[in-house]
């Protein structure tokens, strides 16, 4: 395959994400290896996204907007998206975020040289809301070892992964409950799954082609919720592959040092300290984690004191 005959489409949940979203449907429209086409699937926004939508891309053949009828999470839009792309290829980029002009070709070139490759998953930078570079760039490597996925040491964002459809179908039937009940952790259960059962199909590029916007009306500020269905994720991992069962109380631990440090950021430092001492008591062997230390260092400090840690905002 040269890198002007991938087969590939973009899926591009939303939810009210108006300010952000043509921003996001022109870097992919702009991309150096064109995508077949644009799938915005809109999860029942309540702002201007379906007027805005029909103003904007209208007329365009290449950009296909679907709109939900209620809001079910951005990994049952996403699912929508990929079972209306008729293509080989899937490629996520999420309303918030873009892509560099050769993120797509920088994709196909390393496919045709690693044709068993079916998931590619690309480096990237952070943005501001002004979408001003905050942090140059993040680099995320995978050892192959599945702790490496299950603690968080690497986390496959959606944006930043390009994926066969077949692969990506072949994962989604391995969550045993709907899409629309795991909002916020799908991109964590999917990247353990495919870590899993497909690690050797995975390739980390070196490139760094996505910028990913952090703002502050991100979904991940519900830290309530975010905590449940992050324990939810831990559930439906262990139950569904039952292998795994000794990295369970560790992989626990991290998921609730992970909601400490949400709602520490959400301003809730009692419950932020709740489930850190939770996730101690789960594993006292987390002592010997990274999460555990760095989410200490970040509670010490009063909830207003965030500021502090991302310069930028």
């Amino acid at each position: 395959m040269s890198p002007t005959q991938m087969n590939v489409s973009v899926v591009i949940p939303t939810y009210n994400r108006a300010k952000f979203l043509r921003e996001a449907i022109e870097s992919a429209l702009s991309q150096t290896l064109p995508p077949m086409g644009v799938y915005v699937v809109d999860d029942a926004s309540t702002d201007e996204t379906p007027q805005l939508m029909a103003q904007w891309y209208g007329a365009n053949p290449k950009v296909h907007y679907l709109r939900l009828s209620e809001n079910s999470g951005p990994a049952y839009a996403r699912m929508i998206g990929v079972q209306a792309a008729q293509t080989e290829w899937i490629a996520f980029l999420d309303s918030d975020d873009v892509w560099a002009p050769n993120h797509l070709e920088n994709a196909s070139r390393i496919i045709a040289e690693n044709p068993h490759v079916r998931l590619i998953y690309a480096q990237r930078s952070h943005i501001n809301k002004d979408g001003e570079v905050i942090l140059d760039r993040v680099i995320e490597d995978w050892s192959g070892n599945i702790s490496d996925v299950l603690f968080k040491r690497i986390i496959f964002r959606p944006s930043q992964i390009i994926v066969s459809k077949d692969i990506y179908q072949q994962v989604a039937s391995k969550i045993p409950i709907e899409m629309k009940d795991i909002y916020f952790v799908e991109d964590y259960i999917f990247g353990v799954f495919v870590a899993y059962f497909y690690h050797d199909k995975i390739y980390v590029s070196k490139e760094c082609t996505v910028f990913m916007r952090i703002h502050d009306n991100q979904s991940y500020h519900q830290s309530d919720r975010l905590r449940n269905n992050l324990l939810k994720a831990v559930e439906i991992i262990f139950s569904t592959i039952k292998s795994l069962e000794s990295y369970s109380a560790l992989t626990k631990a991290v998921n609730l040092f992970h909601a400490a440090y949400f709602l520490w950021r959400a301003g809730a430092w009692g419950e932020a300290w709740k489930n850190f001492l939770a996730g101690f008591w789960v594993a006292p062997a987390s002592l010997r984690l990274k999460d555990f230390w760095v989410t200490l260092s970040r509670l010490i400090w009063p909830p207003r004191a965030r500021s502090l840690f991302r310069p930028g905002r």
